[in-house]
């Protein structure tokens, strides 16, 4: 049974969409997440004329791409829950010519018929969602057989942070792995793939380290509550932020955490 979900404060990134759209921008700055990217890519093995499912497409960026390399004769279609996100990609995507589309859904409950797509693709969307497996079952009804399912995703229990001050950081993990609905999902990818009857399983871990502008876009308002539950004070995380700042100049910041990539194949 999946832990009960508490609203905490990364619901104020991702209820919001002009803070989202921001979050999902700044990724784009970080060369570890470009790499994921690129491993995500990579073991989807597009090409001309194939049919892409992106669950969680956020602004269409990943979806754009993709696209690109299915076209001419392929197409990319994006799904995100939120009204807002579809609206953002199909602005963002206004001016491309790509065979790429854009619709509302709900990655726990796809409307397409089964074996609709040659692959689909699912990226920083299953640690939200309250029934994990319930999504990859989905996934896996909607790929054609034969064809391949790729879920990356982080894992809250992963985070690091070169602080000095370790039990306020190890607070701030474990109140940031309780906020998430699926804070552990990461990890348990390549289970749920094995288990959803996936062939071919295959994980691939890496590691994403944050600058400190992009951890205090996710740190400041659970740091802020931490504070006003009396966990912590104004003083230590004035430090903590200053120790922070002070690693990133010196080159020893080293704080992030661990992404799992995993891919499967649908059986023939």
């Amino acid at each position: 049974m999946q832990p009960a979900h508490r609203p905490g404060a990364f619901d104020t990134i991702v209820s919001r969409p002009e803070n989202y759209v921001r979050f999902l921008d700044a990724r784009t700055a970080i060369d570890d997440e470009n790499h994921v990217k690129q491993v995500i890519a990579s073991l989807l093995e597009p090409q001309d004329g194939l049919t892409v499912l992106d669950v969680g497409t956020g602004t269409g960026a990943d979806a754009c791409q993709i696209a690109a390399m299915v076209a001419p004769r392929g197409k990319v279609v994006g799904v995100d829950l939120s009204a807002d996100m579809i609206a953002e990609a199909r602005k963002r995507a206004a001016t491309a010519d790509l065979p790429v589309e854009f619709v509302q859904g709900d990655a726990q409950a796809l409307d397409f018929a089964d074996a609709s797509f040659d692959r689909c693709r699912a990226e920083r969307i299953f640690i939200h969602l309250p029934d994990p497996m319930a999504g990859i079952g989905e996934l896996v009804r909607v790929t054609r057989p034969g064809g391949l399912v790729v879920v990356s995703d982080i894992d809250g229990g992963t985070i690091f942070v070169n602080s000095s001050d370790q039990e306020l950081a190890t607070r701030l993990v474990l109140s940031l792995t309780d906020d998430l609905a699926s804070g552990w999902v990461g990890r348990r990818l390549h289970r749920y793939f094995v288990e959803a009857g996936l062939e071919d399983v295959r994980c691939v871990p890496s590691v994403i380290q944050n600058s400190v502008v992009f951890m205090r876009m996710v740190f400041a308002a659970r740091l802020a509550q931490m504070v006003d539950a009396g966990e912590t004070t104004d003083e230590e995380v004035a430090q903590f932020w200053a120790e922070l700042e002070d690693g990133e100049r010196a080159g020893w910041l080293c704080s992030g955490i661990v992404c799992f990539t995993v891919v499967g194949r649908k059986p023939a």
